[in-house]
C-alpha cells in the first residue's frame, strides 16, 4: 500500500483517530546507565536518527500540514511517541504512539476543523495507541487537538488558534522484537497491520509495569534508531506547497578509533494516558519530577520540564506531570546523560547558532510576485525557560530551570502579550529586544535597515530590532497578502518601506553572544538552538500559462566557538 504525502491530501476529510481515555498502560523504564549509546548529537548529513523534530506545521489561514515517520529499519519494529506542541509556549496540544512495522511507513494530515481546532486524520492502517484509524466514529473530523495546557484566559478562538502552530516531536521508545506477540500484532499483512486487539489492550493493561527482561519477551527492546520523515505545507489560497526532511536526532557511541557511531539508546515505553500520578509505576528505581536519595543511590528527574521538575522553579511543580508527558527530548536517553537538564542542556548545545541566514525576496519584479517567511524554531528551549500563565486569574511568568540553562534564557527573555486583528493571543516568552541583530542586503551589496513590526505588547524600544516571540516565530518579508506560509501566531512583519522595491538578497540574524554575569557569575553559551529553513513564493507566467511555485530552502548557521557549560546534577542529601 503506496502512503505518500501527497496522497494524503485528497484524503485530508476521510476519516480520523477514535481515540479512548482509558487509564491502562504497560510500563519499562531501563536504567539509562546501562544504554551503549552515551552522547547525543544533531544529524546533519545523514537526516536518519533515533528522534526527529518537524520544526513547523501550520493550519491556520487555509494552510495544512502532511506529515510522514519512515521506519528504515527493515528488521525491527518501532514504538515512536508523537507529539505536537504549540508555536508560542511549546504546550503540548496532542500526543500518541505509533507502532511501526519493519520497513513502514506512517502518515498523516494535521488541518483545521470546523471549530478552528487542528485535527489529525490518517488513512493509515499502522497501529496506534490508543485508538485506531477510524472515520466513521468522527464525522470526518478527525482527532482534534486538545486545549487543555494552554492558557486557561485566552478565549476559544485563541486557544483554537494556538492549536493551529508548532512543531511535532518524534522519539523512538523501543524497537519491537522480531518474532515477539507484539512483532505479528503490529506486522502488516496483506498491506493492513493486524493491529490485534488483546495485545493492543495488554499494552493498555495499567498494570502491567514490566523490567528489561519481561519487555524484551513480549517484543520491547532497547531503541536502535532509523527513523527518518518529511513534511509538506500547503495552502489552498496561494496553490503552493513547501516541504523538506524532518530534523534527526542520533544516539551515538564513542569509538577508540574514529567517529562515534549511531548505537543502541535507553528503553523507556511510556503510556498513552492522561491519569494522575498515582497510577505511575511505584518501581523505587524510577523518579518521574524530583530529585531523592534512597539508601546510597541518588535518583534523578525524567525530564527537565520546569513546570514540571521540582529543579529551577523553587521545589514547586506548576502542572502535575502525566503518563502521557514522558518521554521527552529531556528524558534521559543515554548513558553519558543521566540527568535531565544534563540530556537537554547537551542536545541544545548540539543545536546551538550564532547567526542564522538565507536569502529573501519580497515585492514584484518584471511582473512576478514574490514573497518569503522565515521559520525560526527551537525544540529545546521549554527546558531553559517557559511560561507559566498563573491559572484564571494569575498573572503570567517566566520559569527558568537554572539547572538548564545553558542560554542567555535566564536574563534575555521577556514576556509580552499578541494581538492579531481583534484576536488576543495571550502571553509569550520572547527574547528581548535589541538581542537579536538582522543584517540584511540586497543583491547588489546595499546593506538595508530592518524594521520590524507586530501587534506586540509593551512595544519595542526606540532604537531597538525586536526580539523574536515564541517556540516556533515566522518572519515575513514585505506586505504582500500572498504570504507564503500564512501565518498568524507568533508572526513578525518586515515592512515594505524597510525593503527596496522588487527587492532580493540576503540576511543574517545575530543571535546573543556568550556572556558571564550574576553572583557568582554565571557564563551563558553564545547563541541559542534554532533551526528552520526560509518558505518562497512566487507567482509567474500569465493565462492559462499562470502557476505558483514554492520551495523551502534550509537555513545556513554559525556556530558558537567554544563548547557549552557542562550541566551536572546536584548534591541531593537525605
Amino acid at each position: 500500500m503506496k502512503k505518500s504525502l501527497l496522497a494524503l491530501g485528497a484524503v485530508a476529510a476521510l476519516g480520523g483517530l477514535g481515540f479512548s481515555g482509558a487509564a491502562h498502560a504497560v510500563w519499562v523504564a531501563q536504567d539509562v546507565a546501562l544504554a551503549p549509546a552515551q552522547t547525543l548529537s544533531a544529524s546533519t548529513d545523514t537526516g536518519v536518527g533515533h528522534i526527529l523534530v518537524t520544526p513547523y506545521f501550520n493550519t491556520a489561514n487555509q494552510t495544512g500540514t502532511l506529515l510522514s515517520v519512515v521506519n528504515t529499519d527493515t528488521l525491527n519494529g518501532k514504538a515512536v511517541k508523537v507529539r505536537f506542541r504549540g508555536a508560542a509556549n511549546s504546550d503540548d496540544i496532542l500526543d500518541f504512539t505509533v507502532l511501526l512495522s519493519p520497513g513502514d511507513v506512517w502518515t498523516a494530515s494535521v488541518t483545521e476543523g470546523s471549530d478552528g481546532y487542528s485535527r489529525l486524520i490518517t488513512p493509515d492502517t499502522s497501529c496506534v495507541l490508543p485508538g485506531i484509524p477510524n472515520a466513521a466514529n468522527t464525522g470526518g473530523e478527525g482527532q482534534p487537538f486538545t486545549p487543555t495546557r494552554l492558557d486557561p484566559k485566552l478565549t476559544a478562538e485563541a486557544k483554537a488558534a494556538h492549536t493551529q502552530e508548532g512543531y511535532v516531536e518524534w522519539l523512538t521508545m523501543a524497537d519491537i522484537r522480531k518474532g515477539s506477540t507484539l512483532y505479528a500484532a503490529v506486522k502488516h499483512k496483506n498491506g493492513v497491520a493486524p493491529c490485534t486487539q488483546t495485545e493492543m489492550d495488554f499494552l493498555m493493561d495499567p498494570y502491567s509495569t514490566m523490567n528489561t527482561t519481561e519487555a524484551s519477551a513480549y517484543g520491547l527492546t532497547a531503541p536502535t534508531g532509523g527513523l527518518m520523515g518529511n513534511w509538506t505545507i500547503y495552502n489552498s489560497a496561494n496553490v503552493t506547497s513547501y516541504g523538506g526532511p524532518n530534523s534527526a536526532i542520533v544516539a551515538l557511541q564513542s569509538q577508540e578509533a574514529g567517529p562515534a557511531v549511531p548505537s543502541t539508546a535507553r528503553l523507556f515505553f511510556a503510556p498513552q494516558i492522561g491519569a494522575s500520578a498515582p497510577n505511575f509505576p511505584t518501581d523505587p528505581d524510577l523518579v518521574w519530577s524530583q530529585e531523592i536519595l534512597t539508601g546510597t543511590r541518588t535518583h534523578l528527574a525524567e525530564t527537565a520540564d520546569p513546570l514540571i521538575t521540582t529543579v529551577g522553579n523553587g521545589g514547586s511543580k506548576l502542572v502535575e506531570i502525566l503518563p502521557f508527558d514522558l518521554p521527552d527530548l529531556s528524558t534521559p536517553y543515554v548513558s553519558g546523560y543521566q540527568y535531565a537538564p544534563t540530556q537537554s542542556g547537551a542536545l541544545s548545545a548540539s543545536l546551538a547558532t550564532t547567526a542564522v541566514m538565507n536569502e529573501w525576496t519580497s515585492g514584484t519584479s518584471n511582473g512576478v510576485e514574490f514573497s518569503t517567511d522565515w521559520v525560526f524554531s527551537q525544540p529545546t528551549r521549554r527546558y531553559h525557560a517557559v511560561v507559566n500563565y498563573g491559572g484564571l486569574s494569575g498573572t503570567p511568568s517566566a520559569v527558568y530551570n537554572t539547572q538548564s540553562s545553558v542560554f542567555y534564557y535566564g536574563g534575555g527573555t521577556t514576556i509580552k502579550t499578541r494581538k492579531f486583528g481583534d484576536v488576543q493571543y495571550g502571553s509569550m516568552l520572547c527574547l528581548k529586544d535589541g538581542l537579536a541583530k538582522y543584517n540584511a542586503f540586497n543583491r547588489e551589496e546595499g546593506e538595508i535597515t530592518i524594521r520590524i513590526s507586530g501587534e506586540w505588547s509593551p512595544g519595542t524600544p526606540a532604537g531597538e530590532t525586536q526580539g523574536f516571540c515564541g517556540e516556533v516565530a515566522v518572519l515575513t518579508f514585505g506586505d504582500s497578502m500572498n504570504r507564503a506560509l500564512n501565518a498568524s501566531l507568533t508572526t513578525n512583519n518586515i515592512p515594505a518601506t524597510s525593503l527596496p522595491a522588487g527587492g532580493a538578497g540576503w540576511m543574517a540574524v545575530s543571535l546573543p553572544p556568550a556572556v558571564t554575569i550574576g553572583t557568582p557569575p554565571r557564563t551563558y553559551a553564545g547563541g541559542l538552538p534554532v533551526i528552520g529553513y526560509a518558505a518562497n513564493t512566487f507567482k509567474a507566467g500569465s493565462g492559462a500559462g499562470a502557476g505558483n511555485f514554492g520551495d523551502a530552502i534550509t537555513h545556513r548557521y554559525k556556530r558558537p566557538s567554544g563548547p557549552a557549560a557542562e550541566i551536572v546534577p546536584p548534591v541531593v542529601t537525605p
